[in-house]
């Protein structure tokens, strides 16, 4: 009897374990907000950026065609999550061959623990993102280079890489 009762809690610690790791669930709001975005872009094969698409991209993979309505968006391509909360903390969206607009009532801008966002090689021509991208109070990394982007931005602490292609103006674009 002693030696079932000392294992009894075994049980129960390996199903927290096994919850906690092996499944991450999107929180419901991020889920809802990246299908909302998903809803307002279209694919374009056609686009490419002359050399510098074919050194940096070697491959168009649209990553928004795995974004599908009833599943986990942490496991969808090209988005990570915080392990425990499931908010989307980064996305991973270059040489997506994704086109359209990005307006001010978007909801990527409401995915408030994204740290990281790359739309890199993508072709968003003659739109500007607004200011409401200042409500990713937790950005740091934002790639929006061969985009075609008007960006207009104030003073921020992120390292933005390479800022190529696009008419970007604001404090934190005077360094490059």
């Amino acid at each position: 009897m002693k030696s079932s009762m000392g294992m009894g809690w075994l049980f129960p610690v390996f199903l927290l374990f096994h919850f906690s790791f092996s499944h991450s669930w999107c929180h419901p709001h991020d889920n809802l907000a990246l299908l909302h975005f998903k809803a307002s872009l279209t694919l374009n094969f056609t686009y490419s950026y002359n050399n510098y698409y074919v050194d940096y991209c070697h491959q168009v993979y649209p990553t928004i065609t795995t974004w599908e309505n009833g599943t986990d968006c942490c496991s969808w391509s090209g988005v990570t999550c915080h392990p425990i909360s499931g908010h989307v903390t980064a996305l991973e969206l270059a040489c997506g061959a994704i086109q359209g607009k990005i307006n001010a009532n978007s909801t990527l801008f409401s995915l408030s623990q994204m740290q990281s966002l790359n739309l890199a090689f993508n072709d968003f021509s003659n739109s500007q993102i607004p200011s409401t991208i200042g409500e990713l109070v937790s950005l740091t990394h934002l790639n929006l280079s061969f985009t075609n982007f008007e960006v207009k931005m104030g003073r921020r602490h992120m390292e933005e890489d390479a800022p190529k292609c696009n008419r970007f103006r604001g404090a934190i674009f005077e360094r490059y």
